[in-house]
């Protein structure tokens, strides 16, 4: 089965305001808030968080339905970003995979400005934020790639 090359620029093609975009960001959010999901359960059973589910809304803490919400909502804002990005950039990717990074790396210091986090929460909570970054780079990668065979 022969498939169609797909040339560097083939994401030119593609409107940012194609539905699927928005379908690409519910997928990147079910895969992110899976994958964080088991590790934030592993942690909290290894003992790094206190809880897992808290039954009292109003005690501090993570949650796994946090982390849930959290990864969700960071998907659907990378979609808008990546929107955004088309409408200007020459070469969106490019662009939108060095601002992920340097938006990546500032949020490395968001578990440590929270009172009471250890290094092993920060450091579990900073491995949730590269699970996200990862999850929407292939997904827009691979969004591209099906946009440009579609395309063809």
């Amino acid at each position: 089965m022969n498939t169609p090359a797909v040339s560097p620029d083939a994401h030119q093609t593609l409107p940012a305001q194609s539905p699927s975009l928005w379908r690409t960001g519910l997928r990147v959010g079910i895969i992110s808030s899976v994958i964080n999901s088991v590790i934030y359960i592993g942690a909290a059973l290894a003992g790094v968080f206190p809880t897992i589910i808290k039954l009292d809304p109003t005690e501090p803490g993570m949650t796994v339905f946090a982390v849930i919400l959290v990864s969700m909502v960071a998907s659907f804002a990378a979609m808008g970003v990546w929107k955004l990005v088309t409408r200007w950039a020459e070469r969106p990717f490019p662009v939108y995979a060095w601002l992920a990074g340097i938006l990546l790396l500032l949020s490395f210091a968001a578990p440590y400005a929270v009172p009471g986090t250890t290094s092993a929460q920060a450091w579990v909570q900073n491995l949730l934020h590269v699970v996200v970054a990862a999850a929407v780079l292939w997904e827009l990668r691979m969004f591209r790639v099906r946009g440009a065979r579609a395309a063809s």
